[in-house]
């Protein structure tokens, strides 16, 4: 077997598994030199090199240390290794956003003729590209549902072909261990099923790429044989003060509500994550980025006695990922042990919004409010929005507002939350209407209840910073802030995020709601933005104080 990487050229190293090694450098790409494009086709070619025995790898350089190639370049490329070095695969890591000529479609047509594979990385941001984007290729896109590096998932009608693992490779460069993550390096996994399941009788095929398809369905990782329960006709318990709960698994939510145990409803028993977690046996106060961690040790959930009376309730977060990859209805489960030994559960996997809060009135009218409220808005997930709501809930009652919640997660009633609209993680789906109707109608609850003041917040992103896939454009989040209509917002950024994207936002933010932005504020560690920008102060978590106060100057 003979496969062609064309990426941005190779280091000279020695296989592994008896493989024979072949660098093509080009010198127009300054290949005596060592280069950052190397780092990536040596990555590729290790990848490759680590999963097939006894073939011949060609690495060929085709792009420089800016990673980028015009489609006459690359299609030239594919022609010319299938020319000179006759491939039974071509691997491509790489693509364009753009073949307006044509000419990678010639190149796509001329190794269908050759009956040469080409098994090309689709765009990581989700956009178009070519070679991939054409049907006679295989294109793969890494996927977060694959969880281990040789499983994968043949896609039937739809330009992409394979969903591969999504997860980090490690590859020796140079003698360092890199981490790599991206479509790019999913590929040469696939590439090397392939070179694996070659045979005589696949290559005497018509269509070589249908019936390479049909095979690898076969050795495919499927859920199929698997399935999850529904719980359709179970509601959540509700818990009081009075409960003591464990919780587990300590995965994202329950995190944060162990950061915030202040908030948190029923007494705190104990906390329990998988077996296989390094968490296992330290302190919550070890781990935790907050003073309001409880001082527990994390058990094992296998430990769970079931029988104490120590605790009467279980707070269950997301388990439905775990779940797929164990091939085991975790959720399931622990609603049986609920039943068998009468303890209240309270699942996020259960979580619904009630139907009536997203009923759409006649004519669309919606409510205004009230009560002053502070939208508390990111530029991205994963930025702590939940623990900055809460610590301005927290000050502003020390100086003795009355505070009113809004929150849009599914553990919003164990922190006391009565009313919530939930959007996020493995919530219903619903229309852009339905979003702006339900907010609209949980805020107006909230608005009854005559708070001083409301703070609400929303899912990741408010804007999009990639426009080449439907699934960047955060038409919920959108929709919600319509129906919340704060009266000024507080924004969370990253230190990593360019000036050019916050004011984008921040501009978005002012001219499409017509309300201020008052505060940056940074969501990791001390803020590396330099005090302000464009007038609008940057504070860091734990000069939330301060953010207060322009709240408070502000209203």
């Amino acid at each position: 077997m003979k496969i062609v990487v064309l990426d941005g050229g190779c280091y000279s190293f020695q296989s592994q598994n008896g493989n024979k090694i072949v660098r093509y450098n080009s010198s127009s790409y300054n290949s005596k030199n060592e280069t950052s494009s190397m780092n990536h086709g040596s990555a590729v070619t290790k990848i490759i090199d680590n999963y097939v025995q006894e073939s011949t790898i060609i690495s060929v350089q085709v792009f420089n240390d800016n990673h980028m190639i015009r489609a006459r370049d690359l299609a030239s490329s594919i022609k010319k290794s299938i020319n000179e070095f006759h491939p039974d695969i071509i691997n491509i890591s790489m693509g364009t956003r753009s073949d307006s000529d044509g000419e990678l479609q010639q190149a796509v047509n001329y190794a269908v003729k050759k009956k040469v594979v080409l098994v090309c990385a689709a765009d990581n941001s989700g956009a178009i590209s070519y070679p991939a984007f054409y049907k006679d290729t295989l294109s793969v896109l890494c996927d977060y549902k694959i969880k281990q590096i040789k499983n994968f998932n043949v896609v039937y009608n739809n330009w992409i072909d394979i969903l591969a693992y999504s997860g980090h490779f490690s590859v020796e460069i140079k003698k360092r261990q890199e981490q790599v993550i991206g479509s790019s390096f999913s590929t040469p996994v696939i590439t090397a099923i392939i070179n694996n399941m070659w045979s005589k009788d696949l290559v005497g095929q018509d269509n070589l790429i249908v019936e390479i398809k049909k095979e690898m369905s076969q050795m495919q990782y499927s859920n199929d044989s698997f399935h999850l329960k529904h719980h359709h006709n179970i509601v959540n318990d509700f818990l009081t003060s009075k409960d003591k709960a464990i919780f587990l698994p300590l995965n994202k939510e329950v995190f944060a509500l162990m950061n915030n145990s202040d908030f948190v409803v029923p007494h705190i028993a104990s906390i329990y994550d998988y077996h296989t977690s390094p968490k296992i046996g330290k302190s919550m106060a070890d781990i935790g980025y907050t003073s309001y961690v409880p001082n527990q040790v994390i058990g094992d959930m296998r430990d769970i006695n079931w029988e104490s009376n120590d605790f009467n309730s279980v707070v269950l977060g997301h388990v439905k990922e775990i779940s797929l990859l164990l091939k085991k209805d975790l959720l399931s489960e622990i609603i049986e042990k609920c039943n068998e030994y009468n303890k209240k559960i309270y699942a996020l996997d259960l979580v619904q919004n009630e139907k009536k809060l997203y009923k759409e009135r006649l004519g669309g009218s919606l409510f205004t409010f009230n009560t002053p409220i502070v939208g508390v808005i990111g530029t991205s997930s994963k930025q702590g929005k939940v623990s900055l709501q809460l610590e301005i809930t927290r000050l502003l009652k020390k100086v003795g507002y009355d505070v009113g919640l809004m929150l849009t997660e599914p553990f919003s009633e164990i922190i006391g939350c009565k009313h919530y609209w939930h959007y996020g993680y493995n919530a219903s789906k619903f229309s852009w209407q339905e979003h702006v109707v339900g907010s609209n109608n949980t805020m107006k609850k909230i608005d009854d209840e005559k708070h001083d003041l409301i703070i609400a917040g929303t899912q990741s992103q408010v804007m999009s910073s990639n426009m080449k896939n439907t699934g960047f454009i955060p038409v919920e989040t959108q929709s919600v802030l319509t129906g919340i209509n704060a009266d000024c917002y507080v924004l969370l950024v990253n230190k990593t995020d360019s000036t050019n994207l916050i004011t984008r936002i921040v501009k978005y933010i002012e001219s499409y709601y017509n309300r201020p932005v008052l505060a940056l504020v940074e969501s990791r560690g001390t803020s590396e933005l330099k005090g302000n920008l464009n007038d609008l102060p940057i504070f860091c978590l734990s000069e939330t104080d301060k953010v207060v106060k322009r709240i408070i100057e502000f209203f």
